[in-house]
């Protein structure tokens, strides 16, 4: 199964963040072999579109703008 080098992240993200700009950049290890060891990143529904992540980078970039009022 993939690990992560922390349980949970916490990110500040400015109201004002362009969007595409990386929010976050997330890395897993996997120690099976072949592609059972490959790691593939998504987002629940709870990002309802606001972020979007690129499954096989881990890159985590806001998708819209993020207005908070």
């Amino acid at each position: 199964a993939p690990r992560f080098p922390q349980a949970t992240y916490t990110v500040e993200v400015p109201e004002d963040l362009p969007v595409g700009a990386l929010v976050l950049q997330l890395l897993a290890e996997d120690p099976d072999e072949g592609t059972n060891g490959q790691v593939s990143y998504y987002l629940g529904n709870e990002s309802l579109g606001t972020f979007q992540v690129e499954p096989g980078s881990g890159r985590i970039r806001s998708a819209q703008g993020l207005d908070r009022e």
